[in-house]
């Protein structure tokens, strides 16, 4: 599990914009990276406060980032949901 741990954690790192800003990224790529929740981490927010992201691409960018929260919120609960339902509790 800790290879597996590592593995996701360094393509996060990578995919936010931490080991390579995502501006350096080639144009087509750099678009897809950006739709990913993982550009929210690091790339939007210090674009915003550096400067360099602003006007309607910021709120774009950071109307991206209020979906992502909403749709992972909601995956998470779907699944703990459907996990409870196999829950067994020994005891008390």
């Amino acid at each position: 599990p800790r290879g597996v741990r590592l593995m996701a954690i360094g393509v996060a790192d990578f995919l936010s914009g931490d080991i390579v800003p995502l501006p350096f990224f080639p144009d087509a790529v750099r678009r897809v990276v950006e739709l990913l929740p993982f550009s929210a981490m690091v790339n939007v927010p210090l674009r915003i406060y550096s400067g360099d992201l602003w006007g309607e691409e910021m709120l774009r960018l950071v109307a991206l980032q209020a979906f992502w929260i909403v749709a992972l919120v909601a995956a998470g609960k779907f699944l703990e949901q459907i996990e409870l339902k196999r829950v067994v509790v020994q005891g008390g």
